[in-house]
């Protein structure tokens, strides 16, 4: 065990957006929870227990060394694995809104991509120091070709079983920028970019609704009470916001019109009630949180730990990137949640273990 260490940088903007979470949580979940559940504060109170859990994770993850990690890495893999095969075990899977991306465990719902997130990037992470040290990252066939292959397969299982193209497209765009910052060359780079482009496309075309959902996206006022529902209903939300916003509290489209409004789509709430001004400021957060969770990671004592932190700072980025331009209508709509700020369990509490092993690495280098 090792002595937590902090940043005070990357603490203030963690606390910020989890702040901003509670605040926005409450102010757009508090209608539908008290006509659901009979008590406004009823998804704030869960989000806080949630914090709660992930502030523990964050201390339990940040004091053994992550050094440690490395030799469970096949167990941790082989766990990921069996927890994202289970939604196909009667029983176990939980369809909510169309998709069994869901377990139930013990009477708790779990999302195993999420899992699956952390477990890849610290996968990635070793495969490529270990490549690297070797020197033989850039050698197809013992190089990159077993990395290209390990991703495949979990895109496969992404893909086939979950049917979750976001978190495939999310997995494949922080692995292949930590392919980048590990010193792949540009044959390889060629050959990663045209695998990821195949299992888009092939994944769009075996299908049909991922094409009509891009259909809806490109026109959503053709189908406004249907696939373009969500998109219409949130530029609604950050229209009527203008510059400074409708206040705190005032959102019209909290009553029912915006779907998902505390979870996927809370950016638009933010929009409607802090307005532009309070957009660019969130923005603002996560740019400074991520920004310095890599400085953090450049200080680390080893090529896998820079590898690692960097994987999870830009988790972080790429993962607020999609849900604000699914939120202003730049991306199809798909189920990403806003880190620290949308309500939920699972995504949550996986992304504190990200934090811890941030908080892990700064307790080995910060003096």
């Amino acid at each position: 065990m090792q002595k937590l260490k902090w940043d005070f940088v990357f603490t203030i903007m963690l606390v910020a957006l989890i702040g901003v979470g509670f605040s926005y949580i409450f102010s757009a979940s508090s209608i539908f929870a008290m006509d659901a559940f009979g008590n406004m504060y009823y998804f704030l109170t869960k989000q806080v227990i949630n914090i709660i859990l992930g502030i523990v994770v964050i201390i339990v993850v940040a004091k053994i060394p992550y050094q440690k990690i490395r030799p469970y890495i096949p167990i941790l893999n082989l766990i990921t694995i069996i927890l994202m095969s289970l939604p196909l075990v009667p029983g176990f899977g939980v369809s909510k809104n169309g998709a069994e991306r869901w377990i139930n465990l013990f009477g708790f719902s779990f999302q195993p991509s999420e899992l699956a997130k952390i477990t890849i990037i610290v996968t990635i992470a070793h495969m490529i120091e270990m490549r690297k040290r070797l020197g033989i990252l850039n050698n197809l066939k013992k190089g990159i070709g077993p990395i290209l292959g390990y991703l495949a397969a979990y895109a496969a299982l992404l893909l086939l079983v979950q049917k979750h193209l976001s978190a495939t497209m999310l997995i494949m765009l922080v692995s292949g920028t930590l392919l980048l910052v590990g010193g792949i060359n540009k044959k390889n780079i060629v050959l990663l970019s045209s695998v990821a482009g195949g299992l888009v496309v092939a994944a769009i075309a075996l299908e049909p609704f991922r094409m009509a959902r891009i259909l809806g996206f490109l026109h959503p006022e053709d189908d406004p009470n249907g696939k373009g529902f969500h998109v219409l209903q949130s530029w609604k939300a950050l229209g009527s916001g203008e510059f400074f916003g409708l206040g705190l509290g005032m959102s019209r489209q909290k009553f029912g019109w915006l779907p998902e409004n505390h979870t996927d789509f809370i950016m638009a709430i933010i929009g409607e009630e802090s307005g532009f001004l309070g957009v660019i400021l969130i923005i603002g957060l996560f740019l400074i949180l991520v920004i310095q969770g890599i400085l953090i990671s450049a200080k680390a004592p080893d090529r896998f730990g820079l590898l690692m932190g960097t994987g999870i700072s830009l988790l972080i980025f790429f993962q607020a990137f999609i849900n604000m331009a699914v939120v202003s209508g730049m991306f199809p709509v798909t189920g990403v949640p806003l880190p620290f700020i949308s309500y939920g369990g699972t995504s949550t509490i996986i992304l504190m273990i990200g934090i811890g092993l941030i908080f892990n690495i700064i307790s080995q280098t910060k003096k």
